[in-house]
């Protein structure tokens, strides 16, 4: 019990000194958040290319799926013939 209370108090000490917790509200619609998004200083070049990969329609993802399997198994038996 004790160290439970040790943690909620410390947990409650760090936040304020961060300016975050409990008290953070939405500045528009003045409800408590339950996240918040924080912008990366450094850009990123990969997350549009996999933001664009997931919003694409299920069919469009399980063709691709069904085509790279296709190809893969053609490689492998190119390369297992090759080598007899």
């Amino acid at each position: 019990m004790a160290a439970a209370y040790l943690l909620v108090k410390l947990w409650a000490a760090a936040s304020s000194r961060l300016g975050v917790g409990p008290q953070a509200q939405d500045s528009l619609s003045q409800h408590f958040v339950d996240s918040v998004v924080v912008k990366s200083p450094l850009p990123d070049p990969l997350i549009p290319v996999v933001q664009w990969i997931f919003q694409k329609p299920g069919w469009v993802m399980a063709a691709a799926i069904a085509i790279a399997r296709g190809t893969l198994r053609v490689n492998a038996v190119r390369g297992a013939t090759a080598r007899v």
